[in-house]
């Protein structure tokens, strides 16, 4: 274990729409999250607003 066994930026991204929406990110959504994957030293209080985020999307009410 070690600093390159865990994920990249996009994967973290990529892992919480899985988690939250049960589906990987659409091309918008990866661009949309540029201003997080810009800077891979990004910590938890930016995944945590990005999940926070995800959760107020209609998709995640209706499909969950």
């Amino acid at each position: 274990f070690g600093p390159s066994s865990e994920p990249s930026t996009w994967g973290r991204v990529k892992k919480l729409f899985l988690a939250l929406l049960s589906r990987p990110p659409t091309e918008k959504e990866l661009e949309m999250t540029k201003k997080i994957a810009a800077d891979d030293r990004a910590g938890r209080e930016a995944y945590a607003q990005l999940g926070y985020a995800l959760m107020q999307m209609n998709e995640f009410f209706f499909n969950h």
